[in-house]
C-alpha cells in the first residue's frame, strides 16, 4: 500500500487538467478489449422480433453505432461480419479511437468509422454529418458518467436514431448493487490521496477494503454481498476494475429512472436483451411473480421485477416508436428467424442459467433441436416440422 498522505502538487495539477475533459471519468487506463454478443445487430434484431416489435431489415444495408466504443473491437468485428452495412464508433478518449482505427486498417475494413467525440459534440454536430442509425448501443457507460453526460447521451441518441430504430443500453442496477454504494465511495476516497495510475490506486484501495472486510467490520458482516464482490475483484482484469469502480460519478440506477430519461428521446422500452429475463416463469420466484403481475404501471412493474430477481445488471432494448406488430406479422417474422447451434453436441444436459437457478430442458425435445442445428442453421418454421415438435 502507498504511504504518502498526498500526491505531489504537480500530480494534483495534472489531475485537474485531465478532469477538464474527462469530467471525472477514468481516462489514464484504456478500457478492456471485449466483444459482447448482445449488442450485435443480429442479436438485437432477433430479441426485438421475439418481443413482438419490428426490427430493421438486416438483409438490406443498415447503419449501427456504438456510443462509447472503447477499443472498437465490437464495431470492427460486426463490420467484418456485415460488409453491406455501415458501422460507427464514438469515444471521447483519443487512445481508444487510435487503437480502433488501427485495428480497422489492419483488417482492411472500409465500413467501420471511428470518431473522437463527446456525447455533447455528437448531439450538436452539423445536420447530415452522420446518417440516421438503425441500431445504436451504449454498453456500461450510463453507470459511470455524470447526470449531465447522461442527458447528453440521450440527446445524441435522440438526434441520430432513426424512427423504428433500436437502442441497447446496459447499466448497473441499484437493486443488486445497493450494498456496494458506500464501498465504492470508500474506494474513491482512499484513492484521492494516493499517487500512481488508476490501476495502482484501485488495487491499493481494494486491498484496504478487503482488509476491513476480513477484520470483522460490522458493515461487511451485515452486507456479505459487498464482501463477495471485493473478493471477486481479485481475479478480474484490473483495467475493468479501475473503470468499474473509480469514476467520480459511479451511480447504479433503478429501471424507472432510466426509462423516464429515455422518454426525452422518444424511446420506448420493449424488453431485455438477456432473453430469459423476458420470461417471468423462469426468471422470478413463483410467489413474487404473482405480486409483480398485479402492478399496473409498466415502469414500476419492471422495477419490481428487478427486486424479485435481485438483478444487478440490465441490458435494456428501447425502440423509437413502441408499436407492436399485429399477431399475423409477428408470427411470420418469428417463423422466418434463423437459428444456429450454441451448445456442444456432446453435452448430455441442456440447461439455461437464470437469476434464480439453472433450468434443465427436456432432452427428448431440445436434444433433437440441438442435433439438427449442429448440421446447419434452420428457421423456426422448419424446426416446428421436426417429429419432436
Amino acid at each position: 500500500m502507498g504511504s504518502a498522505a498526498h500526491p505531489p502538487v504537480r500530480n494534483r495539477r495534472q489531475g485537474r487538467a485531465m478532469s477538464a475533459w474527462t469530467e471525472g471519468y477514468v481516462a489514464d487506463v484504456a478500457y478492456t478489449s471485449e466483444l459482447y454478443s448482445e449488442i450485435s445487430p443480429g442479436w438485437i434484431s432477433a430479441a426485438a422480433t421475439l418481443l413482438g416489435h419490428r426490427a430493421p431489415d438486416l438483409a438490406r444495408p443498415f447503419t449501427w453505432a456504438e456510443f462509447g466504443c472503447g477499443q472498437g473491437v465490437s464495431v470492427n468485428v460486426f463490420a467484418a461480419a456485415n460488409p453491406g452495412a455501415t458501422f460507427h464508433g464514438f469515444d471521447f478518449n483519443p487512445s481508444h479511437i487510435e487503437n480502433a482505427r488501427r485495428l480497422a486498417a489492419a483488417a482492411g475494413l472500409k465500413n467501420a468509422h471511428f470518431h473522437e467525440m463527446s456525447f455533447a459534440e455528437i448531439a450538436d454536430c452539423a445536420e447530415g454529418r452522420f446518417p440516421q442509425f438503425d441500431f445504436a448501443v451504449a454498453h456500461g457507460i450510463w453507470s459511470w458518467v455524470s447526470p449531465a453526460v447522461r442527458a447528453q447521451l440521450v440527446a445524441a441518441v435522440g438526434r441520430h436514431l432513426a424512427p423504428g430504430g433500436l437502442f441497447y443500453l446496459s447499466y448497473n442496477n441499484l437493486v443488486g448493487w445497493n450494498a456496494m454504494l458506500p464501498v465504492q465511495r470508500l474506494l474513491r476516497e482512499w484513492t484521492r490521496t494516493r499517487p500512481g495510475s488508476s490501476i495502482d490506486k484501485s488495487r491499493d484501495a481494494f486491498a484496504f477494503a478487503r482488509s476491513l472486510a476480513k477484520s470483522g467490520a460490522g458493515f461487511f458482516a451485515a452486507n456479505p454481498a459487498a464482501a463477495s464482490r471485493l473478493e471477486a475483484a481479485q481475479s478480474a482484469d484490473q483495467r475493468y476494475i479501475a473503470h468499474e469502480y473509480m469514476h467520480d460519478h459511479w451511480s447504479p440506477s433503478l429501471f424507472h429512472e432510466v426509462a423516464e430519461a429515455m422518454g426525452a428521446a422518444k424511446l420506448a422500452f420493449i424488453g431485455s436483451a438477456t432473453l430469459v429475463e423476458n420470461v417471468d416463469s423462469i426468471s422470478l420466484p413463483a410467489d413474487a411473480m404473482k405480486i409483480v403481475a398485479e402492478v399496473a404501471d409498466p415502469a414500476l412493474r419492471e422495477t419490481a421485477r428487478d427486486f424479485a430477481a435481485n438483478r444487478s445488471f440490465r441490458r435494456d432494448i428501447y425502440r423509437r416508436g413502441g408499436d407492436r406488430m399485429p399477431v399475423g406479422e409477428h408470427r411470420e417474422r418469428l417463423e422466418s428467424l434463423l437459428l444456429v447451434a450454441a451448445t456442444r453436441a456432446a453435452e448430455k444436459e441442456i440447461k439455461i442459467a437464470t437469476g434464480i437457478g439453472n433450468f434443465g430442458l427436456r432432452a427428448d425435445l431440445f436434444g433433437e433441436i440441438r442435433d439438427r442445428l449442429a448440421r446447419g442453421p434452420m428457421s423456426f418454421r422448419d424446426l416446428t416440422a421436426l417429429p419432436a415438435l
